[in-house]
């Protein structure tokens, strides 16, 4: 089992990390990990970058007038030079010091494009003993407190759904999901993300538009993004399926690929991916009858048998058998099933279709005929 970091531990590999990089022994491998610390998470990148904004805050602390200065002070003709000092020195900065350390997108914080200036004295001798600690105290405040604002969810749902009529979930933000039988969703609301996980079954969304905070549903290694639309996601192995009623939704087939492009859809379109993530196909869909099981019924327009099985299974007692036909799984339905009696509609296939429906130990079989 593996240990995440906790907000102060984080902090403190951010500080030490920051204070070694300008020791002199700091080596390519030394950058080399820090580099690949930075890209690990965008919490690491930000919790840097305020351990840099702290070090330029601290290093422009005015200096203290102190009795041991006093001839250090002294001018040739032995006047007092008073409170004046010299302009601290600038160390130079390495190229990269900051190349790589912005904040990610929506945390407030600048560039840095050259290493802040360091006062030699009483400073650097001071500082030298007690960075270490000041840094973490002042990046504890700030750095923990973004991080904790930004990964603890002001709104969380947890839902597994077995009754056999479909349950309502009205969200904060005015977004809505209807879920259906055998279903399980969890929903997480962040200040900057609205996040969704549809473990198994189906649901219909009804997203209200939120351009700074978008709106992810995912499945296995599948998200849809979306910022306001209404769509409709099944989970069901061994594919997951998207229809878009209203709006555009983009889909990962696989979000854990970053060369894997995804997928732009719109109203009336759909795609059916492979469980893994790995095959994608466009599937017909009619934008007026997605999630229409919402009312209790599943209509079908030209659409194949297999797919017909593969929705009324949902809603049997008993499983249903398709024979192994290409001809016969790609055969067009057109009707419509009452979800709380599906077996009405399995009973009437043959009046539809060239097929036999029969009832055999405890199953359905549909064959050609």
């Amino acid at each position: 089992m593996t240990h995440d970091p906790s907000p102060p531990e984080l902090n403190q590999i951010a500080t030490d990390y920051f204070l070694r990089r300008r020791e002199p022994d700091w080596s390519e491998t030394d950058e080399a990990q820090l580099k690949q610390w930075l890209k690990a998470s965008p919490h690491h990148t930000a919790i840097y970058a305020h351990v840099a904004r702290t070090w330029a805050s601290l290093a422009k602390v005015p200096r203290p007038v102190l009795a041991s200065d006093a001839a250090a002070q002294a001018q040739p003709d032995g006047t007092s030079a008073g409170t004046s000092m010299p302009e601290p020195a600038v160390v130079p900065a390495r190229a990269s010091e900051f190349a790589w350390t912005a904040p990610p997108a929506g945390v407030r914080g600048t560039r840095q494009d050259e290493r802040p200036p360091v006062a030699h004295g009483w400073l650097a001798h001071i500082f030298g003993r007690l960075a270490p600690v000041m840094l973490v105290l002042a990046v504890l405040g700030g750095a923990a407190g973004w991080y904790w604002w930004d990964t603890t969810p002001g709104y969380r749902q947890t839902i597994a759904h077995t009754a056999p009529q479909p349950y309502t979930l009205d969200l904060p933000d005015g977004s809505q999901i209807v879920v259906n039988t055998g279903s399980a969703i969890e929903v997480r609301y962040y200040p900057r993300r609205r996040e969704v996980v549809l473990s198994s079954g189906e649901a219909f969304f009804q997203v209200m538009p939120d351009a700074q905070r978008p709106f992810t549903v995912d499945t296995g290694p599948s998200r849809v993004t979306v910022v306001g639309t209404a769509f409709n996601v099944r989970a069901a192995p061994p594919a997951m399926q998207v229809k878009v009623q209203e709006g555009i939704v983009q889909v990962q087939p696989d979000r854990t690929d970053p060369r894997r492009q995804a997928v732009l859809l719109r109203a009336g379109q759909g795609i059916s991916i492979q469980e893994d993530g790995s095959q994608y196909a466009a599937i017909p869909t009619d934008a007026d009858t997605v999630g229409d099981w919402r009312k209790g019924q599943l209509i079908f327009r030209q659409t194949p048998l297999q797919t017909v099985v593969e929705e009324l299974q949902r809603y049997t007692r008993h499983p249903i058998r398709l024979a192994r036909d290409q001809r016969l799984i790609a055969l067009p339905v057109t009707g419509s099933a009452i979800t709380h009696n599906p077996e009405t509609f399995l009973q009437a296939l043959p009046q539809l279709l060239p097929v036999r429906v029969q009832q055999r130990r405890g199953e359905w079989v549909i064959s050609r005929r």
